[in-house]
């Protein structure tokens, strides 16, 4: 559905974005992870046609991204948004689709929790409230294509699970979704296809499990005991790290990692409250990857 072929940008001596390439298959979730100004949302500015990029292509559905963006194949909720403080979100609604020359979409306004809502002006509306009423007028024209920029930001517990709800169903009718987040949970949770860009490169690119998989076979021992540990155990052949009121220790071998932990804890007298097999996750990986500063 999506092709992006070396996609280079650069704000004046500054280079954003360093020869990007990848493709995002129809109906998938394709999630851009990485820190704050890693150049995730510039990446998908140009791939949304909002903004200008100095080499490469981009191709969605075999056109150019304005060309599909005034086509109505895609649709683009912004990181950051606004209305007029004082518009009803019914009539938020009804100006977009009178703009898109379509029906109203009431069943939108319900599918979203909106439709309770409708007399409220838009300078009361809660920040989940809005967030909903953005993607609310994002697929107002059924897009293929929606672009979503840190959709969760700023979102409580019960809102960020009611998004995360939303664009699965949206999934699952088909919609193929291109998600910018530095929230590495909610990437793994939500994404097929996921690309890491650290300082304007493309260091990894395939689906959680792939990536997570690129790690080395080792794994974590987190332990738990009661009180201080004094005697720290140096003697171990793997590497210790005070984590909370617990600690972590990295490891290739896990049967004799745990027999070394119950070892020392009888042999100093200590009480064991908790041990746990620890896997790597994606954001073990991502902070592998951008190792030397970010």
């Amino acid at each position: 559905m999506i092709k992006v072929n070396h996609l280079k940008k650069r704000y004046g001596k500054e280079i954003v974005l360093k020869d990007l390439s990848f493709e995002v298959r129809k109906g998938d979730i394709f999630s851009l992870l990485g820190p704050n100004g890693a150049g995730k949302t510039t990446t998908l500015e140009c791939m949304e046609g909002l903004r200008n990029f100095d080499g490469g292509e981009i191709l969605i559905d075999g056109l150019r991204p304005k060309e599909a963006l005034k086509k109505g194949l895609t649709g683009v909720q912004l990181q950051s948004s606004s209305l007029p403080a004082a518009i009803t979100v019914k009539d938020a609604m009804k100006l977009f689709c009178t703009w898109k020359k379509i029906e109203y979409r009431g069943d939108l306004m319900e599918g979203l929790g909106l439709e309770e809502l409708s007399n409220k002006k838009y300078k009361t509306l809660s920040t989940g409230q809005k967030r909903r009423l953005h993607l609310a007028l994002a697929l107002s024209h059924s897009p293929e294509v929606l672009f979503l920029d840190e959709p969760t930001a700023g979102l409580d517990v019960e809102a960020r699970a009611n998004l995360h709800k939303e664009i699965r169903r949206l999934k699952e009718e088909g919609t193929t979704i291109v998600l910018a987040s530095h929230d590495m949970a909610e990437v793994e949770a939500l994404s097929d296809q996921v690309g890491m860009i650290v300082k304007g490169e493309l260091r990894q690119l395939g689906s959680p499990g792939e990536i997570v998989g690129n790690i080395e076979k080792e794994e974590w021992l987190e332990v738990c005991w009661r009180g201080t540990i004094e005697d720290f155990p140096e003697e171990f052949l793997f590497q210790w790290e005070k984590n909370k009121e617990a600690y972590r220790c990295r490891t290739f071998d896990k049967i004799n990692g745990i027999r070394e932990i119950l070892d020392f804890t009888e042999s100093r007298s200590y009480e064991l409250l908790d041990l746990k097999i620890v896997k790597p996750s994606l954001e073990e990986r991502f902070l592998e990857l951008s190792k030397g500063g970010i």
